[in-house]
């Protein structure tokens, strides 16, 4: 006896290799060494209180007729488990589950509506229980808890669960929580899937953008510093990080002027920053106006929408005039 498939050998069924082993095993006169689902039908056979099933040994004058039978036995067996593996739900008529899996609203909407189905018969009153369940957005801060009891009366087919969402000063990644459904009641109802669904809360704070007061500024060598101001527009929520650094024009560091670095920090709310340059007063150079730069860099924050305004460098002209 001769089992064959012309398909790959990687795309078949762990029934289809059982069947191939059984066979080969009885062309050459072996027993079948028990396989994973042998003893799991013998559990099944155990649990309902039928006596255990033991696999045929075939000799090999017996194989033709043999082989037949334990391959159509095989296959008894698989349409069994498969029956068994869907007894639970075999009576039941009406599933309850979330319309999607997933949801995304801005922390600026206010509520977040969730769509909870019944799919089945609808000529029954259904109940089912919902709760949220906090992760990275917390109840209380970022939105509010909410538990309760859906009723499904006869004919309906969809429910709305309403979510308030609360908008916070900070600006932060987006965060996420959870709202699940549990004990449904009723005749022949269960939960289908999705049961629990995913909410995530998009950050909308305006941490505003960062640029100098001015575009250029003029500076007397009398002056022993630089002043340079760094304003925020546009929105002040949250922690707003940025570098600064000079840059060599005509001016040369270390003759004309100190090279000079830092980071300014913008706490929530704080919309100035000052920094200052030393400037060298330096007689032996010759009396000619000279220019450096200063310029802004790696705009940071707590969910990465920092922004620069689009004139990030101020020119700043170191002149003689007293």
């Amino acid at each position: 006896l001769a089992v064959s498939d012309e398909r790959p050998v990687s795309t078949q069924s762990t029934w289809e290799k059982q069947m191939q082993a059984l066979a080969a095993s009885l062309n050459k006169g072996e027993p079948v060494k028990p396989s994973y689902m042998h003893y799991r039908v013998a559990a099944i056979r155990n649990a309902t209180g039928k006596s255990n099933y033991t696999p045929l040994t075939v000799k090999k004058d017996e194989a033709q007729t043999g082989a037949a039978v334990e391959l159509q036995k095989l296959k008894e067996r698989k349409v069994k488990v498969q029956r068994l593996d869907r007894m639970a739900g075999a009576t039941t008529k009406s599933l309850i589950m979330f319309n999607q899996g997933e949801y995304a609203v801005r922390e600026d909407a206010g509520t977040q509506p969730i769509a909870v189905i019944r799919d089945g018969e609808l000529d029954a009153v259904h109940t089912v229980s919902y709760e949220t369940i906090g992760d990275t957005a917390a109840a209380g801060e970022d939105f509010v808890h909410k538990e309760g009891t859906l009723v499904f009366k006869k004919g309906e087919k969809i429910k709305q669960i309403e979510v308030q969402i609360l908008m916070d000063e900070e600006v932060e990644t987006a965060e996420k929580f959870y709202v699940k459904l549990s004990n449904p009641t009723g005749d022949s109802i269960a939960l289908g899937g999705p049961r629990i669904c995913t909410v995530n809360i998009i950050d909308v704070s305006q941490p505003g953008v960062v640029g100098f007061k001015h575009s250029h500024k003029r500076v007397s060598e009398a002056q022993e510093q630089a002043k340079v101001t760094i304003l925020r527009k546009e929105g002040a929520m949250g922690t707003f990080r940025v570098k600064w650094a000079t840059q060599d024009g005509t001016a040369i560091a270390g003759r004309d002027y100190t090279r000079s670095e830092g980071e300014v920090v913008f706490e929530a709310e704080e919309i100035t920053k000052i920094v200052y340059v030393p400037l060298n007063n330096n007689d032996s150079v010759d009396a000619k106006d000279r220019s450096f730069h200063v310029i802004l860099s790696e705009p940071r924050n707590d969910n990465d929408t920092a922004e620069l305004m689009p004139d990030k460098k101020l020119n700043a002209d170191r002149y003689f005039g007293r």
